[in-house]
């Protein structure tokens, strides 16, 4: 089992590449538009080829490589029908990461800063960071519409 991810802290944003050397092949989950040519290049360097690419959900935060990567590895690519949610107030992600690759049930209740009581919890995620100026734009390219211009 290879598994290799891609974090990004700053927004609490993380994609995945996980595959089979044996086979060959392997998955990319959450791809983003800036690192589609690093995935590429780090499958080959394994050698596996990319034979799927997931989005878990419709990004609002940012631009989602994941049908460029398809397209270019020709990949399928895979987004469940419930995963287009129409409201979006922000995200809450990231909230919390602690910047380690792994963890346990047991250090997560011990130091994770959002092991709360439920009530505790929702209020602490009530301060939603603010919305990406072009969230609007990020959601209608991410949701398949090639002909939305997004200025990076």
């Amino acid at each position: 089992m290879i598994f290799r991810p891609f974090y990004y802290y700053d927004r609490g944003c993380a994609a995945y590449l996980f595959g089979c050397g044996t086979l060959g092949q392997c998955a990319v989950v959450d791809a983003r538009v800036d690192d589609v040519n690093e995935y590429m290049a780090f499958a080959a360097s394994q050698p596996m080829r990319i034979t799927h690419v997931i989005d878990t959900h419709v990004h609002a935060d940012h631009r989602s490589g994941a049908r460029e990567l398809a397209q270019r590895t020709d990949a399928s690519y895979y987004l469940h029908e419930s995963a287009d949610a129409a409201h979006f107030s922000g995200s809450v992600c990231g909230t919390g990461l602690s910047g380690k690759p792994t963890s346990t049930m047991m250090f997560e209740r011990r130091w994770n800063p959002m092991s709360l009581d439920r009530d505790a919890f929702v209020a602490a995620l009530a301060d939603v960071p603010a919305k990406p100026a072009e969230m609007e734009q990020i959601l209608a390219f991410n949701r398949g519409h090639s002909d939305v211009k997004i200025h990076a």
